[in-house]
């Protein structure tokens, strides 16, 4: 179930593989849209109001984290478990969270997720250096979505720069560390048709369907 929770700390760096880099994908329609996307825009829950709602909505809920200001325990963030995942077949999310981002950079709305393990995450085995199979670390089964700011900033996605193209304002973000030290990031780099299907979404449904002093909070203006 997608709830809003409190406490814990705001997993940062890479974690996982690419996100959301669909290639070839040029396709406007929303029934082409990817199980993350789906998952974000499509998924519901009944309101106090006894009504259905989009959990999209939710977002305007979260407030701004700040590393090193905001104290852990007083933010909120935006929780999606594994039932809420729209076809999931992968053991762990390790790479939603690069698809989710790629979908907030695709939307240019200010937030971010993060994988993280839930208390009944699987652990996944490993073999120690005699051969034996051990217990190792939890899986990723959950994901956990805060807010960066009051607007966007491409600077914090991992999308390459392009001047002309759908990637312009992005290229800020560069690896500090390994091999690709120095390189930018593009692991969160969004296609085509995740910008063509984001601005269809919020014309065709998001419009109708979300009050508009919602959107406003969220970061997105409709006319």
């Amino acid at each position: 179930m997608v709830k809003i929770a409190k406490g814990g700390e705001i997993q940062t760096g890479r974690v996982g593989g690419a996100g959301g880099n669909f290639e070839g994908d040029t396709s406007g329609s929303l029934s082409d849209m990817t199980n993350y996307e789906k998952t974000l825009l499509e998924t519901t829950y009944k309101g106090e109001d006894g009504k259905t709602h989009l959990v999209f909505e939710l977002l305007a809920d979260l407030v701004i984290f700040v590393k090193g200001v905001t104290k852990p325990k007083e933010y909120g963030y935006m929780v999606i478990e594994p039932e809420d995942f729209v076809d999931m077949e992968a053991d762990s999310t390790g790479s939603a969270g690069h698809a989710f981002n790629s979908e907030f950079a695709a939307m240019r709305i200010p937030f971010r997720a993060t994988p993280f393990s839930s208390k009944d995450a699987t652990k996944k085995s490993t073999v120690d250096d005699d051969g034996n199979e051990v217990e190792g670390a939890k899986q990723t089964d959950s994901i956990k979505i805060h807010r960066t700011g009051t607007e966007f900033d491409p600077k914090m996605y991992a999308v390459p720069g392009g001047e002309g193209s759908i990637y312009e304002d992005f290229g800020g973000k560069v690896s500090t560390k390994g091999k690709n030290k120095g390189n930018v990031l593009v692991h969160e780099k969004f296609t085509l048709g995740q910008s063509l299907r984001a601005d269809n979404w919020l014309a065709e449904v998001a419009a109708e369907k979300i009050d508009a002093e919602i959107l406003k909070k969220i970061g997105i203006e409709v006319e």
